[in-house]
């Protein structure tokens, strides 16, 4: 929203205006990102702003529905790839073969194929739990999906602990079962699942640290 001064200056008051919109609860108006609306509901809009007493004029626009879009999804696990050269490989393929949303595995074990801050890199990316391959797989997946029209989400394991009989060692941020041994799921006396070597150490998706541990993720 721009004022206008008698000399023919202009002033931007987006941040500064108060926002009169009817009926109510079809926009919600963010000030902090230049007055982008978000539309909350369908119908017709009737829109003005108020500054120092003077109102603009009113602006009457519908709100429509999104248009449906059909999803042609493919997932992409963490054992498709080993480069960036690959990633890009994926995606030309999944997009010459029509697909226009990709599920691109990010997460294993609590670990990551991409630069966490809570997690670990996983160790298929180096051959070493917590070192840094030098190239960011999840990030390397938006940029190629992106160039190619697409629509990218991270998928993740979320109660995969760990798959090994050896616990992990991180070289970097520690893995949470080297600080949280006590999330693992236990049976009905109590007992911790032990590690295996192919199998799945699950947490316990009744603990609450563990699921704020998730959402932190």
């Amino acid at each position: 929203v721009e004022a206008s001064w008698p000399d023919g200056s202009r002033e931007d008051v987006t941040t500064e205006v108060t926002w009169l919109s009817e009926p109510p609860g079809l926009v919600s108006i963010d000030l902090d990102t230049d007055g982008w609306l978000q539309a909350l509901a369908e119908g017709e809009l009737t829109l003005s702003a108020s500054w120092m007493g003077v109102d603009s004029e009113a602006l009457i626009f519908p709100i429509l529905p999104r248009a449906a879009v059909e999803a042609r999804a493919v997932w992409v696990t963490r054992w498709d790839y080993s480069d960036a050269e690959d990633v890009a490989a994926i995606m030309e393929a999944v997009a010459s073969a029509g697909f226009n949303l990709v599920y691109f595995q990010v997460r294993g074990r609590f670990d990551a194929f991409y630069d966490s801050s809570l997690e670990p890199w996983a160790k298929e990316l180096s051959g070493t739990l917590g070192e840094d391959p030098g190239w960011d797989p999840l990030a390397t997946a938006i940029s190629e999906a992106q160039a190619r029209g697409m629509e990218l989400h991270a998928w993740l394991n979320v109660f995969s602990f760990w798959s090994s009989g050896t616990p992990p060692a991180s070289v970097g941020t520690p893995h949470p079962y080297e600080v949280h041994p006590e999330w693992a799921m236990v049976d009905e006396q109590g007992a911790p699942m032990p590690l295996a070597s192919g199998e799945y150490l699950w947490t316990s998706p009744g603990m609450a640290d563990v699921r704020a541990w998730n959402t932190a993720v």
